[in-house]
């Protein structure tokens, strides 16, 4: 079965999005718990400093209100004996700046952690490949493109490490993303019900640029083994290209493979830019509509309001990562796919130490047919044991 047989029957993009989720999850075990334990506080500490807003929303403007946060903030200050308004700020800002050096600590090892294990990766994929083609039989690995395993050890495993490394950021992201829609519905259920019913329909068009980023991620592999096989080939007969002057016809299909890539690639990227300008811009409109909503028809207190809309700008953020992360992530699902592919198409058949010559004369039947055959002559006694 050659690479382009692989290439040309992928897997959906939920399976091959699975496929890539379950290899990541049997790698990390308990590390990918912890990671996963510090993603999930660092979204909680995102979420705390921003409901902090609304009783110092409230403090500045001089409206207390009687929502649930500025119940809580109330008795916050008598269980610190604040009374006058400068105690009541210096308690917000002291939690605030709590808040702020706890929520520090938990990115920064948050972020080491997914770093550390998308780097420990790609070297186990690697090193997975490499174990495997070690302990395949000869009779496996005659019948192997060489330009497939060198290209799969270095392009397709880095570009399945980046793969996976979107994955790690688009859990992030959803995390936050997660915390914040919570808080929205703390602050205004109605008003946020309405807000991320359009973010939602607007989101929707999204999957077609999913497709298309899948569709130029097969491509680019495709392109990149030939790209590495033809220059392996030219390498290989170099002299006989001189001699023949063939070097011209080799550069102009270089050439041509490589501008069909980087048009391919400009489309993806100006699709990319697009989609970014899009979703800004509907967040925009989506801001101004919530704002109007929450000020004529549910008549929300102005501290709860604009603390709403930092909400809604602060998704913007993880919007974003997750709008490019899911296109990136679906662009390099195909070289894990052929990664995967490749070692298991080694597991195949359990090693067999059988004569390498049988093996080549097996799969190379022409070349051992030309050679002539030896006749047959009769054995001559030795000197030593005659008779005479």
């Amino acid at each position: 079965m050659t690479s382009t047989d692989q290439i040309q029957r992928p897997r959906s993009g939920f399976g091959a999005l699975r496929l890539l989720v379950g290899d990541l999850v049997e790698f990390s075990g308990l590390r990918g718990l912890a990671t996963l334990g510090y993603v999930a506080l660092g979204a909680l500490f995102e979420s705390i400093g921003l409901i902090l807003l609304v009783p110092l929303l409230g403090l500045v403007v001089g409206s207390s209100g009687d929502g649930r946060l500025q119940r809580a903030a109330a008795a916050a200050f008598d269980a610190f004996g604040a009374v006058t308004p400068v105690e009541h700020m210096a308690v917000l800002m002291g939690g605030f700046v709590v808040l702020m050096i706890l929520r520090a600590i938990v990115i920064s090892r948050r972020d080491k952690a997914t770093q550390d294990l998308n780097t420990d990766f790609i070297e186990h994929m690697r090193a997975r490949l490499l174990g495997q083609l070690a302990a395949a039989g000869w009779d496996q690995v005659v019948r192997l493109r060489h330009v497939r395993v060198l290209n799969a050890l270095s392009a397709d495993i880095q570009r399945a490490g980046l793969a996976a490394y979107y994955v790690l950021q688009a859990t992030v992201a959803i995390m936050v993303l997660a915390a914040q829609c919570v808080l929205s519905f703390v602050l205004a259920p109605g008003l946020a019900l309405i807000a991320f019913t359009l973010l939602i329909v607007a989101a929707l068009a999204l999957v077609p640029a999913l497709r298309r980023a899948r569709a130029l991620g097969r491509f680019t592999l495709q392109a990149n083994l030939n790209l590495v096989e033809n220059a392996a080939q030219f390498l290989s007969g170099l002299k006989l290209a001189i001699s023949q002057d063939l070097q011209g016809g080799f550069v102009a299909e270089y050439r041509e493979t490589l501008a069909v890539l980087k048009q391919r690639q400009r489309s993806y990227y100006y699709q990319q830019i697009s989609w970014r300008v899009w979703l800004t811009t509907a967040t925009a409109i989506v801001g101004a509509a919530v704002v109007m909503a929450g000020f004529a028809v549910f008549h929300l207190q102005a501290p709860v309001l604009i603390a709403f809309l930092l909400v809604i700008a602060r998704m913007l953020g993880p919007a974003t990562q997750l709008q490019q992360g899911f296109q990136l992530l679906a662009n390099g699902l195909p070289a894990h796919e052929s990664v995967i592919e490749l070692v298991a198409e080694l597991k195949t058949e359990a090693p067999t130490a059988l004569n390498p010559l049988a093996v080549i004369s097996a799969s190379c039947p022409a070349a051992f047919s030309a050679l002539p055959a030896r006749p047959a002559q009769a054995r001559r006694p030795s000197p030593i044991f005659s008779s005479d």
